[in-house]
């Protein structure tokens, strides 16, 4: 009897003890999976993609401030969509700090807040945009960056462009 007794009384804190782990077990699967769909992703770049700005200098063209920069791609795929790029600008004008997110426009025309690309560099050789708007391994585009206000003289100016897959170019120069 005394036996009967005991096991009758392990037998259902086992049955407990069991519903609790497998209860717990589920309601951690479910918090991770809620978890997992509402955290921001992740851009992963393959290595493939590899932007590089060689050079930005500070322009004054006939219709104002601008940034002529040489984009170079340093990786192993082509850039298809050049049209498609980000080209974020960041500088102090009347020291009152700007960053100018700016469009692309195809034209050489100065336009505030616009981007273009003047001609790609493939060798020895240039190209339009019109006749080749993709950036293969190893060329280098030419691109024009029309600023809305003028940098304080001295002031840093810091460019970067960002490709719709991640890859991203910085570079910073003076004014």
């Amino acid at each position: 009897m005394l036996a009967s007794r005991g096991l009758s009384t392990v037998i259902p804190g086992l049955v407990v003890l069991a519903v609790i782990l497998v209860s717990t077990l589920l309601l951690t699967a479910r918090i991770l999976d809620v978890v997992e769909r509402t955290s921001p992703r992740r851009v992963e770049v393959g290595v493939a993609e590899v932007l590089r700005v060689i050079e930005a200098r500070y322009t004054e063209d006939p219709g104002g401030p601008s940034l002529s920069i040489a984009l170079a791609n340093a990786g192993s795929t082509t850039v298809t969509d050049l049209d498609k790029l980000e080209v974020i600008v960041s500088y102090k004008s009347s020291n009152v700090s700007l960053v100018e997110l700016l469009r692309f426009a195809n034209s050489a025309n100065w336009t505030p807040g616009y981007w273009s690309v003047a001609n790609i560099r493939v060798g020895g050789y240039n190209f339009t945009y019109e006749s080749h708007p993709y950036l293969r391994p190893g060329e280098v585009a030419d691109i024009v960056a029309f600023l809305s206000h003028k940098p304080d003289q001295g002031s840093l100016i810091v460019v970067a462009v960002i490709s719709p897959r991640g890859a991203k170019a910085e570079y910073s120069t003076a004014r």
